[in-house]
């Protein structure tokens, strides 16, 4: 690869992170909004005392839908793994049960979805709090595989590394480091705007409704996911956003 095209694991990282805040932005919109939805939504219906506690409780469900998707994308983009070119092979069936998870993650941000409080399965304690962690990270991880990503001039660099055996190990590492670029971004957005939402007087009072335009947006990328229509949705956001 000539020295020109070498990059390293900071530039990778700036690469993922300014990715959000440039032209690209619009390729992100393929998931962004509905990650925003999950964030917002849950900020919204497990509201606090303060915008702190607040944020505190959804920090950690927002952060771990964050490493599910880094995971999945690294793991699909390092496509010169054999797990890698497994998973791309059978991606159509993995879309279909993302589109699942997704949808029911909507119905529960809606409230649609209950169970009692503590409820004990095999002896461990479940609650809402568990279920927004665990749900948050198979939230992510099903973002990445219904994603259908832009290659920016960064990305194309590493996913050169990546399809190669000889240097997939050092194309993955920078796969790692392009996704917390993105994915620090998307945090920081999701938590300034999560903290807006949940100080304005007006949103607050008619909250529920902002709970049901999150949640039917959630359940609207599932039912594209699962239906494997999302690519109609990726072609209007070309089309409203690439110059002609």
């Amino acid at each position: 690869m000539p020295q020109s095209e070498k990059i390293g694991i900071f530039s990778a990282f700036a690469g993922g992170f300014t990715a959000f805040f440039s032209i690209w932005f619009f390729c992100i919109l393929q998931f962004s909004p509905f990650y925003f939805a999950y964030v917002w939504g849950l900020a919204l219906k497990e509201r606090k005392n303060n915008i702190l506690s607040t944020l505190k409780y959804i920090a950690l469900p927002s952060a771990l839908a964050l490493l599910g998707f880094t995971i999945a994308f690294v793991t699909l983009g390092a496509s010169a793994y054999t797990i890698s070119a497994f998973l791309i092979t059978h991606l159509g069936l993995i879309r279909q049960f993302a589109g699942v998870e997704v949808g029911l993650m909507g119905i529960l941000i809606m409230g649609l979805l209950k169970m009692p409080d503590n409820m004990n399965i095999g002896g461990v304690c479940v609650n809402y709090n568990m279920v927004y962690k665990v749900g948050g990270f198979l939230l992510g991880i099903s973002f990445a595989t219904i994603y259908m990503p832009c290659i920016t001039p960064t990305l194309a660099i590493i996913l050169t590394y990546t399809g190669n055996a000889s240097t997939v190990e050092e194309g993955t590492l920078l796969l790692v480091f392009y996704s917390l670029g993105l994915s620090t971004a998307l945090f920081i957005v999701g938590m300034a705007f999560a903290a807006v939402l949940t100080y304005v007087k007006w949103i607050n009072n008619n909250k529920r409704i902002f709970i049901i335009v999150f949640g039917l947006l959630l359940i609207i990328m599932g039912i594209l996911a699962y239906t494997d229509l999302m690519i109609y949705y990726k072609g209007f956001i070309l089309r409203r956003f690439t110059p002609a």
